[in-house]
């Protein structure tokens, strides 16, 4: 009987065993499927699946997001290296004045065809007397200058020359028995723009201002005060002859013996005062003064 017994109970155990094979079969069957079945499904099923739709959306997003290089703010420029200004650079600077640097102010403040040149004192024929004629600008004074070269009836002697007194409230000058003041617009007329007349020009040079340190020391101002003013350290008129180009990089020095530039060039000083044989006989050009000079 017990021998019974133990066979059935041996035959149960085999059919769950067996029973428990084929289970586990059927599930390692059953993910396989799975598993072919998710690999080779194509992405999102269908346009209508979410993941599609979340695919298309990605893509969307991803040709219309900007590169890595828009993406990122344009570089700030650099900032800018605050250069001190420094006077006789050329340069008149916000923070320069005439009274605080007259080597640099008020610099070229015409236009082109003015030919202006600063700290200059471009000689010739005096058609419009400055002492009498006043312009608030140097602009304004070249401009007069145009309108007198235009009219027939100075086709004579029409202005080819300008010279602007810009300094507040008077401009000093060698021709000591004046007193020339702020605006003071003086319209000349050069033989040869070419070759034309200076009677000063650039920066004095040291020798000249300790020798006429006092010729604007004597007498009185026209508001009956007393005369005393020095030898600036460059010329504080400015002028130019019309229609020509200067070579701003070439720097001028007015001495006792006349004008000398950075490139070697030498000029005899034009004295307004003088006559024609009188400035030929100190060596001033005569190309310069033309024949008709003293004529009427």
């Amino acid at each position: 009987m017990s021998q019974e017994l133990r066979y059935l109970a041996m035959r149960r155990v085999r059919k769950d065993e067996r029973g428990q094979c084929v289970t586990r079969a059927f599930a390692f069957g059953a993910v396989a499927l799975l598993f072919l079945l998710w690999h080779y499904q194509p992405s999102g099923y269908e346009a209508g699946h979410p993941s599609a739709q979340s695919s298309a959306v990605s893509a969307t997003s991803e040709a219309s997001a900007p590169s890595a290089d828009t993406e990122k703010p344009a570089a700030a420029a650099a900032p800018a290296i605050a250069v001190a200004a420094r006077c006789g650079d050329g340069k008149c600077d916000a923070t320069e004045s005439m009274a605080s640097c007259l080597a640099d102010c008020p610099g070229v403040t015409t236009p082109a065809m003015c030919g202006e040149e600063p700290h200059s004192d471009p000689g010739g024929y005096a058609v419009v007397w400055g002492a009498s004629h006043k312009t608030q600008t140097a602009s304004e004074c070249c401009a007069a200058c145009a309108a007198h070269a235009d009219n027939p009836k100075n086709k004579k002697r029409p202005c080819n020359s300008w010279v602007f007194c810009h300094s507040y409230p008077q401009c000093w000058s060698l021709d000591t028995g004046n007193w020339h003041g702020f605006g003071e617009c003086w319209l000349k007329w050069q033989a040869d723009p070419g070759h034309p007349l200076y009677g000063q020009r650039g920066k004095f040079s040291d020798e000249f201002r300790k020798k006429h340190w006092n010729a604007h020391k004597t007498g009185k101002n026209p508001d009956g005060t007393r005369r005393n003013l020095t030898v600036p350290t460059h010329v504080p008129w400015t002028g130019g002859v019309m229609g020509t180009v200067v070579d701003l990089s070439v720097k001028w020095t007015t001495g006792l013996e006349g004008m000398s530039s950075s490139t070697g060039e030498n000029n005899v000083l034009w004295r307004a005062w003088e006559s024609w044989e009188q400035n030929l006989a100190r060596g001033v050009k005569p190309e310069s003064m033309g024949k008709s000079w003293g004529g009427k």
